[in-house]
């Protein structure tokens, strides 16, 4: 049998198993790990016979068949000896096809983990931590993922990154966030119906500007720019390609990837779930060639109560009258976390609201081990301790997630004054970063908490569009 499948198997078999039991049995469990990996190289390096999952289950001899294909599948990154080559090559072949390691013999997937868990525990609760370096995942949620791999010329070229193997935790980057919306009138809204609304952004007020900021995140040495919610359209898609096809990336520029916003964009990306209602889609592409290489919709739309439309201008007749009546977002939601395996980590994209349905989307991120979260966002101001901090910081312990959330300046350019009433002029932050522990040490929870990154006060004053193109940078 097949190494990927026979662990699959093993594993389903296996779990549950509570922490303590696993830590009662695994002393004899690696003598019989010892025997399992002798096995495999005596079969020729890639398979197990059948045999060893005839025993009852939890049971000493399948955690041991666990923890030796464990370590033979994690020495499959690693050039040690032929065996380990073929292996190598054999699994690297299946993540490029089919991005698992497991075959069609069984169902979800099994893939290498990216990313741990940050809480301080002292002892082992429960039998994924026995079992670190990969993650299985069931054929149900597998079902709500979409694996793409970058192609190696599209990937991240960062070179701490492209030396980081598959089976081990990654490496900070450089990232830039680019609020690029600087006013309200640089957004559309519209009611939709009696219970909806849309919101697109102004492309006769935004495309001019696309040559700036592609310049600035040039500019900015980040690997990685990233862009706010709702500040997508077709048109300015477009715009963003024939830019970055026209104006080459100078020699010193080191920008791979941008995330150009989110809007209803259909020309990329899988057809909506319904044809009558536009996606809310992040688009992602490579800075050299304008290439897609994600698309992510919109999960969860957000309802926009009596407050918030007053919060945020929609009860102004001269703009937007939303009617002060709760009202939905008018888009086709997304059914699938698309996700990018890049060589410097496991890449998603949650839009706004999606970040606070943690319950269901933070699950997902998890059990995909996936280590690098982008959030475009449309929002009032910022802060660490409001619910886009609260779910960054959260990500980053439980899931091991680097998270970093992008905002614009259509709605507060500056925190409001009840909010800082120290400083009426307190620039609001538009990129709020977690980052996870990437070592094993015991950490304090303070380690996680999110990290407000805005314009310096002592350029408050400067104009709202300049505001608007200049990046905040940082290592995520």
């Amino acid at each position: 049998m097949d190494l990927a499948d026979a662990y699959v198997k093993a594993y389903d078999r296996m779990n549950p198993c509570a922490g303590a039991r696993c830590e009662r049995m695994r002393p004899e469990a690696l003598r019989v790990a010892e025997q399992v990996q002798s096995a495999v190289e005596r079969s020729g390096g890639m398979a197990l016979p059948a045999s060893w999952l005839n025993s009852p289950a939890p049971s000493v001899k399948i955690f041991g068949v666990l923890l030796g294909l464990h370590q033979l599948l994690l020495d499959a990154d690693r050039e040690r000896d032929d065996l380990s080559k073929q292996r190598r090559k054999v699994l690297r072949g299946r993540l490029t096809r089919t991005g698992r390691l497991n075959t069609k013999s069984t169902d979800g997937a099994l893939m290498y983990a990216r990313t741990m868990c940050g809480r301080p525990d002292r002892v082992r609760y429960q039998l994924d931590e026995f079992l670190p370096a990969l993650r299985r995942i069931p054929e149900n949620e597998w079902r709500l993922m979409q694996v793409r791999r970058a192609k190696a010329v599209l990937d991240l070229d960062a070179s701490t990154a492209k030396n980081i193997p598959e089976t081990e935790l990654t490496v900070p980057l450089l990232i830039a966030q680019l609020p690029f919306l600087a006013d309200k009138d640089d957004l559309e809204w519209k009611p939709q119906g009696e219970d909806c609304y849309r919101v697109a952004p102004r492309t006769d007020r935004l495309e001019g500007h696309i040559k700036a900021a592609l310049a600035e995140l040039d500019n900015s040495k980040a690997h990685l720019g990233i862009l706010p919610e709702s500040s997508l359209s077709e048109d300015l898609l477009t715009s963003w390609r024939d830019v970055m096809a026209s104006e080459r990336r100078p020699s010193g520029s080191r920008l791979t990837w941008v995330l150009v916003g989110t809007g209803p964009v259909k020309s990329v990306g899988p057809p909506p779930c319904v044809p009558d209602r536009p996606p809310n889609r992040a688009v992602l592409l490579h800075r050299r060639t304008g290439k897609e290489l994600l698309t992510q919709d919109k999960l969860f739309g957000f309802t926009l109560d009596h407050d918030r439309q007053h919060e945020y201008g929609l009860r102004d007749p001269s703009r937007c009258d939303l009617g002060g009546v709760p009202r939905g977002e008018w888009i086709a939601e997304g059914e699938k976390l698309n996700i990018l395996e890049s060589h410097s980590g496991r890449y998603a994209i949650l839009i706004c609201e999606d970040v606070g349905r943690l319950l269901k989307t933070g699950h997902t991120l998890a059990v995909a081990g996936v280590s690098h979260v982008l959030v475009p966002v449309l929002a009032a101001a910022m802060h660490q301790k409001g619910w886009s901090g609260k779910a960054a910081e959260e990500l980053a312990r439980d899931a091991g997630a680097a998270v970093a959330v992008s905002n614009g300046l259509a709605i507060h350019r500056f925190i409001p004054p009840e909010y800082c009433a120290s400083n009426p002029c307190c620039p609001a932050p538009t990129l709020l970063a977690a980052t996870p522990a990437r070592a094993r040490p015991i950490q304090s929870y303070i380690s996680y908490t999110p990290n407000e990154v805005g314009l310096p006060e002592d350029l408050a004053g400067i104009d709202p569009r300049e505001d608007a193109l200049t990046p905040r940078c940082f290592l995520l």
